[in-house]
């Protein structure tokens, strides 16, 4: 099965690193890297016949000029407005054009950690083909770069990127369970019911979330949208005819609090933990889960304010 690693988690500059070197694969050795700064469009290029692009049947030959675009936003996709209009539109097509003019590209290579259907890549690709008349382009979306990592497993090893993936993984079955009860929980509720905070009190997490690095936008949205479930998960793993559930609770918990302990220094804000343990779950139980995703993020939310991950 192939990995998918969270190139969320890297450095602007080392996104660009990592895809220079899937570049010197993919076009040849000679693929060059542009120092920080002002890129003009480009941060990185390749003068000549490529390897494998887009195969090795019917190489592009000419001048390619590659483009890493990252963004720390492990969701983010290429159909989000702001992704064509302000980075593809009013940034990057301005600069290719001038490229064009001055016969410094044929082929242009954009690589982007987000994600990437079928429809929005043919559509970026007329729009920058048609703006800049360049006619060889691809746009490698987070999938195919992750399809090309696992072709190359030294790039993988050379970058670390391995490391990343391993604090994480944990049995994420008891999460499944725990959550398909819920659900069924839920709906046999009154309605009026839900919403109830009464009894679980709130408590200021200021200091928490200082420790912690949760953004004041995440703490935010869990007091809107997902506090008013908290009540009702507390009653749930209270009632004694879910003390199985309950226990898978606490292993889960118990497990998570020592794999985050184990690497926290990988991750910037605890956002991003959990958005990582969030995306971990649904991939490995879309089936099950898919329609009750966000019961998800209610459970992750739940354990972060009950003091039950994170520093407390």
């Amino acid at each position: 099965m192939k990995q998918y690693y969270p190139l969320f988690l890297l450095r602007d500059e080392d996104f660009e690193d990592l895809i220079i070197d899937i570049c010197k694969e993919i076009l040849g050795i000679s693929t060059i890297k542009f120092s920080i700064g002002k890129d003009g469009g480009r941060d990185g290029r390749f003068e000549g016949t490529a390897k494998n692009c887009p195969n090795d049947k019917e190489p592009w030959s000419g001048k390619f000029i590659i483009q890493a675009k990252h963004t720390q936003n492990q969701i983010a996709s290429c159909s989000n407005p702001d992704f064509k209009k302000q980075i593809i539109i009013k940034k990057e097509i301005p600069k290719l054009k001038k490229l064009k003019l001055i016969n410094e590209v044929d082929n242009y290579l954009l690589f982007t950690n987000r994600k990437l259907t079928g429809n929005q890549d043919s559509k970026l690709r007329k729009i920058i083909s048609d703006e800049t008349k360049i006619k060889n382009i691809i746009i490698y979306g987070v999938e195919t770069i992750n399809s090309l990592l696992f072709d190359n497993p030294k790039i993988i090893d050379k970058h670390g990127l391995n490391n990343f993936d391993e604090p994480l993984r944990f049995y994420e079955e008891d999460m499944k369970e725990i959550i398909s009860n819920f659900y069924e929980y839920l709906s046999i509720i009154p309605i009026n019911e839900i919403g109830r905070i009464s009894n679980f009190k709130y408590i200021n997490k200021t200091e928490k979330n200082k420790k912690n690095k949760l953004s004041k936008e995440c703490f935010d949205m869990i007091k809107r949208d997902y506090l008013l479930y908290f009540n009702q998960i507390s009653d749930f793993l209270k009632d004694p005819r879910n003390k199985k559930i309950k226990i898978a609770y606490e292993n889960t918990t118990s497990e998570l609090k020592s794999i985050i302990i184990e690497k926290r220094e990988n991750y910037d804000k605890f956002d991003q933990i959990i958005n990582y343990i969030y995306k971990y779950i649904l991939e490995k139980n879309k089936k099950m889960l898919w329609n009750k995703r966000k019961l998800i993020f209610t459970f992750l939310y739940y354990m972060y304010f009950n003091c039950d991950i994170g520093i407390e």
